[in-house]
């Protein structure tokens, strides 16, 4: 499961709104194109390969051809999902939206969904502590019939089969008093979880002990081991690994308290725990490994810098989707290979890029690599030599209506050259074949930049790989405020559309 943070969803939410509601338009249930471009998990059940994305769940059984979506119109509680973790017999979702409160966008989690029919009907669930401003279950997994959650405010959470009520599972008992004690503060929204202990972000079941059931929780505080043999939801024993532990030599300590990702590692006769953590007060993001439960840390130099949201594993190569890049390592991280191809992500049948250097999720099935981030999602079966690439879009007609721009529109709408993928596409449909040259002029009309000069372009077809990054042509970020994209082809058709900077 893909794991993340507090600032990073909250970041996702307010661009993909923005530019959505710029596109406004409805999704079918099932079509050749993602719900969304934004991705933050992929998982596989052993039958369809499952994503999650800001504009609903979906999935698909064709390797990605095709695609039947499931959103709000399917009883989800909101579009942006926030968590999905997936088993042959079920699918758990967990949902959230966005409000702006004195300035600021606030993340709140909107609750839970199951499906156990591969998306015929979905059951809702609302348990306080996944419902409400903070309270957003970032990530989930499942053990048997159990599903888990890591939420932010709500603290570690769980529920048997079932069974609609969600339990907390406490690091101890000093953190069980102080939840139940902030309930009076709110009596209609349940307790808080008030210090950094009590705050998850990412859970990991590790399957590997036959007599028990381990959940590793990764929280502001450290890792917390919990372990099960009975399915009480009192733990029999906690372990914490965390940074300035001084039971333990400074080398072998967690390299950061703030824990965003977690993944387990099965090899042929033992298990490694993976980890990805901030500093608390700032500074270098890391991946870890630990071969002895969470006792001891091993990090991963060259992993300094890496901010990692999801890890998975083809038997001893491990692949991490991170801020800077899809990578993998095939020596347990003592060097990573970034996977992206000199040119980029390109689609190998129609020329579609990903343009992202971002990856949020990363899925191993068989032979094949799966990865998506803000982009949309990738594709190999060869190991990377090429790629299918998979977006949403729409089509340059439906997208026009909105701005009387020709068969053209640009999204989203409006961007930031400083936050998020940092530009803006165009899209459009070549009205013959001939070339196109698209330029971004100021509210005076004063050339920008030329952005594509006399493309070559096939009539007919739709193009959605022409970006403006947000900057002049001398280097310089461009102001915030209203800009123009002229669009103009060789046969002498001319379009104008409009679009906005917003740093």
């Amino acid at each position: 499961m893909a794991r993340k943070a507090f600032y990073i969803i909250t970041l996702i939410i307010l661009l993909t709104s923005s530019s959505f509601a710029y596109m406004n338009y409805t999704l079918s249930d099932s079509g050749s194109t993602l719900p969304a471009n934004s991705v933050i998990d992929i998982e596989y059940d052993g039958n369809a390969i499952w994503i999650a994305s800001s504009n609903g769940v979906a999935k698909s059984t064709d390797a990605g051809e095709t695609w039947i979506k499931f959103s709000e119109n399917d009883s989800l509680n909101s579009n942006s999902i926030s968590g999905l973790a997936v088993t042959p017999e079920m699918v758990w979702v967990a949902t959230s939206r966005s409000e702006v409160h004195e300035g600021q966008s606030v993340p709140i989690g909107t609750g839970l969904a199951k499906t156990t029919d591969g998306g015929a009907d979905w059951s809702v669930y609302t348990p306080f502590q996944a419902n409400y401003y903070g309270k957003i279950a970032y990530d989930l997994d499942i053990t048997d019939s159990t599903v888990w959650a890591a939420c932010f405010y709500g603290g570690l959470i769980r529920s048997f089969g079932s069974d609609s009520t969600f339990y907390n599972v406490f690091p101890d008992s000093a953190a069980r008093v102080e939840f139940d004690s902030t309930s009076q503060l709110d009596p209609d929204h349940g307790g808080y979880a008030t210090s950094l202990r009590g705050r998850f972000f990412s859970i990991k079941a590790d399957t590997s002990h036959p007599d028990s059931t381990v959940i590793y929780g990764g929280s502001a505080e450290g890792i917390f081991r919990f372990v099960f043999t009975s399915y009480d939801t009192i733990p029999d024993t906690v372990f914490q690994s965390y940074y300035g532990d001084t039971l333990i030599s400074a080398d072998k300590w967690l390299p950061g308290n703030f824990v965003i990702s977690l993944g387990v590692q099965y090899l042929s006769d033992s298990a490694l725990v993976w980890a990805a953590c901030k500093p608390t007060g700032g500074g270098q993001t890391a991946i870890a490994y630990s071969a002895d439960n969470g006792a001891t840390w091993t990090t991963t130099d060259a992993s300094e810098g890496f901010e990692c949201w999801n890890f998975d594993f083809d038997d001893s190569v491990i692949y991490a989707a991170t801020t800077q890049g899809l990578v993998k390592s095939e020596d347990f991280g003592m060097t990573w290979t970034d996977l992206r191809p000199s040119g980029g992500y390109v689609d190998k049948q129609d020329n579609t890029l990903y343009l992202a250097q971002t990856f949020y999720a990363v899925k191993i099935v068989g032979d094949t690599l799966w990865a998506g981030g803000p982009d949309g999602v990738v594709r190999s079966t060869d190991g990377g030599s090429t790629w299918r690439v998979f977006r949403s879009y729409i089509d340059a007609a439906t997208g026009a209506d909105m701005d009387e721009a020709g068969d053209s529109y640009a999204y989203p709408v409006p961007f930031s050259p400083l936050r998020g993928n940092g530009y803006v596409r165009i899209h459009y449909r070549a009205p013959s074949t001939t070339e196109a040259t698209i330029e971004i002029y100021d509210f005076g009309l004063n050339l920008v930049k030329t952005i594509t000069p006399n493309k070559p372009v096939l009539g007919g077809q739709e193009y959605d790989d022409d970006i403006w990054d947000g900057y002049n042509g001398k280097g310089d970020v461009a102001a915030n405020g209203v800009y123009f994209y002229h669009l103009k082809f060789k046969d002498g058709t001319d379009w104008w559309g409009k679009l906005a900077v917003l740093k």
